[in-house]
């Protein structure tokens, strides 16, 4: 979820200086397909935001207690999350691919190598 909201931060969040209370924060990651059920820890996310320190705490006399207001840091991590989401995405699947082919084909290579090996012993037993 915190990621989700700090993608929306970049992407949707137009009032930077806007305090941004537990409602808010459950109408945006509705919108990003949580259900009612996730949404019941709407309150730990706000936290944990601030303990990460992608936000602050918004103490201001009529807010509620959990209300926050996102930092530089929680848009940097937000972009850093965006970029992480483009192509470099598809190339990093790829490469994780191509190393476990790599890691199936070593596994074969030395089981072959093992059983020429095996082979070799068997036939000077004979």
């Amino acid at each position: 979820m915190e990621k989700c909201f700090l993608l929306w931060a970049i992407r949707g969040h137009w009032h930077l200086g806007t305090p941004l209370n537990p409602d808010y924060l459950k109408k945006v990651l509705k919108k990003d397909g949580f259900s009612d059920q996730d949404l019941i820890e709407v309150r730990q996310v706000a936290q944990n935001l601030v303990f990460k320190k992608f936000a602050t705490k918004e103490e201001k006399e009529g807010y509620d207690k959990d209300t926050i207001q996102l930092t530089d840091t929680g848009f940097f991590m937000g972009e850093v999350i965006e970029e992480a989401q483009t192509w470099r995405e598809y190339v990093y699947i790829l490469f994780s691919i191509f190393v476990w082919l790599m890691v199936g084909w070593g596994f074969f290579e030395v089981i072959n190598k093992i059983l020429i090996v095996l082979k070799n012993i068997f036939l000077t037993w004979q």
